[in-house]
Formats: C-alpha cells, structure tokens, sequence
C-alpha cells in the first residue's frame, strides 16, 4: 500500500486521484447500489429510487426515459444517509430537472 494512503493526517490531490483511479477499478462484478434521487431544493420530495453500478458524480447528468421521452437531471449534490431501522447507509443525490 502506498504509505501516503496510510498517513491520516494531510491527503493531497494526487493521493485523491491515485484513490479515485483504484476506486474506479475495484468495482464489484454484479453489485448494485440502491441510490434515492431527489429534485429540486425539498429534500423530502423522493423523484424515484434505482439501483447503479456505479455511483454518479456532482456535474454528471441522468438521462431518464419516461413516456419515450428523455428527462435529463444535472447532479448537485451526493451524500450518505443512515437508515434509523437497520442501520444502513444510503446513497443520496440531489439533481435539478436540466430539460
């Protein structure tokens, strides 16, 4: 292991970077995470729940099909929440309808 990776107390850009790029790689063949998608600045409007193989970044964008037409959400926001009945977390994103 790199001993920057191991150092807890500075983590520069490039250790982020090496990070991000191993993250990339060592994705799991099959696993899906089950991400909640809000719009819009309420965050208690649920727009719909999906399953990713991957988790999208702020500034990507979502396509979605809805009546054979394209919605297209811009990502502004991901956190992590903790379900309070089984003590899971869930990935969150916050988008904005950029139709």
């Amino acid at each position: 292991m790199n001993q920057a990776l191991r150092s807890t107390s500075i983590i520069s850009t490039q250790v982020v970077g090496e990070t991000r790029r191993y993250c990339d790689h060592a994705r799991v063949e099959g696993f899906m995470a089950l991400v909640e998608v809000f719009e819009g600045e309420d965050l208690e409007k649920l727009l719909f729940v999906a399953e990713f193989d991957f988790l999208p970044r702020v500034g990507e964008h979502l396509a979605r099909d809805i009546d054979d037409y394209f919605h297209y959400y811009h990502i502004v926001k991901i956190w992590h929440r903790q379900d309070a009945a089984d003590g899971a977390f869930r990935a969150c994103l916050l988008v904005t309808l950029d139709d």
